[in-house]
Parts: structure tokens; C-alpha cells; sequence
């Protein structure tokens, strides 16, 4: 079974960087790379981009705990409390 002669990432500018994992995830790692006969790179770059494509931010609030809105321009209306003497 022939290889192929290019990554599916050639086209794209890639970062170098470094990774830290635990020995049994790297081998892990290792292994489904082996499998399935591409780099252990290609396997980090699905794996990120897979987690990265499923992030969804938390959201700030949900709105728990919310004061119903204020009615107080409604209630003061009512009783509007007379002018004041300017002098």
C-alpha cells in the first residue's frame, strides 16, 4: 500500500511547539498514529483541532438570580410629589 507524498496539513502555515502528556497517553498517541500510518503530529493536530472546533465558552451568566425589571418610573408617576418653592 503506497503512502501518500503529502500531509493534509501542507497547505496550511503550521506553529511549532511542544506538548507535555504522560507516558500512557503518549504511547496511546503512539500507537493510533501506527495504525493508522500517519505521523504522530498529524494524529496531535486532528486531536487539537477536533477539541478546539467543540469548544463552547461558558457563559458569563444565565441570568439566575436576575431583579425582575424596575417599575419604579411607572410607580413614581402616579404620585409625583408637588413642586418645590424656589424660594
Amino acid at each position: 500500500m503506497a503512502l501518500p507524498l503529502h500531509n493534509s496539513w501542507h497547505n496550511y502555515v503550521v506553529e511549532r511547539t511542544s506538548i507535555m502528556a504522560d507516558e500512557a497517553t503518549l504511547e496511546m498517541l503512539k500507537t493510533m498514529a501506527r495504525d493508522r500510518r500517519v505521523s504522530l503530529a498529524e494524529v496531535v493536530r486532528e486531536a487539537l483541532d477536533e477539541k478546539a472546533r467543540s469548544h463552547r465558552p461558558r457563559p458569563t451568566s444565565i441570568g439566575a438570580g436576575q431583579a425582575p425589571p424596575s417599575r419604579t418610573g411607572a410607580q413614581q408617576g402616579s404620585r409625583r410629589q408637588p413642586p418645590r418653592s424656589w424660594r
